[in-house]
């Protein structure tokens, strides 16, 4: 394993550990079943589709930034900030954690050799 992917690795799992410590269950928990009781549907679900709304708006404007710069930066950026708002999604409980490894995996799978390029 190289260096740059054992790097890669621990800024996953640290970006999932860290805002834990900071996240407040009663606020998020009320958006999450409020959009359940509205919708009809399971918090389960709900919890899902706040995660997509909040990585949507985070991550659309990136997108269409990005479009313009022709670096491989900034296909790294996404992947960096993307994480990040997984991570942030898993510490507020919208999104399950076996889906941040999943994500994870695969980022490691697509992206791995784009990565060794850069690096």
């Amino acid at each position: 394993m190289r260096n740059t992917n054992k790097l890669l690795f621990s800024l996953f799992f640290f970006l999932a550990s860290l805002p834990s410590v900071y996240a407040t269950d009663n606020m998020f928990t009320e958006i999450q079943n409020g959009l359940a009781a509205n919708l009809g549907i399971g918090t389960f679900a709900s919890g899902l589709l706040c995660s997509f709304i909040l990585l949507l708006v985070v991550m659309f404007p990136m997108f269409i930034l990005s479009l313009k710069s022709k670096a491989n930066t900034a296909l790294v950026f996404m992947v960096i900030v993307g994480v990040a708002v997984f991570a942030f999604e898993v510490a507020i409980f919208w999104m399950p954690v076996w889906v941040f490894v999943l994500l994870c995996l695969m980022i490691a799978m697509f992206f791995g050799n784009k990565f060794k390029d850069l690096f």
